[in-house]
């Protein structure tokens, strides 16, 4: 349970990134947690926009933030 107190500054951020990213991230998330880690080898190539033979993934992200300070009801 969370408890804002009167004067309280609340602060929200929400961060977006994009479908590629994400994938990214979610491969490298089973490749590492993978099903059979003693025997089994990676189900596949982890998708990478990096060329040249890096595997990585080169994205930028937006943020959107507001903020407000809390004020006790009368």
């Amino acid at each position: 349970m969370t408890f804002i107190a009167d004067g309280d500054v609340v602060k929200l951020q929400l961060s977006n990134i994009g479908k590629g990213f994400y994938n990214f991230l979610l491969q490298c998330q089973e490749e590492k947690d993978g099903e059979s880690p003693f025997f089994g080898g990676p189900l596949s190539n982890i998708s990478t926009n990096i060329k040249g033979g890096g595997i990585g993934y080169f994205a930028a992200y937006s943020i959107s933030q507001k903020q407000a300070i809390a004020k006790q009801e009368q």
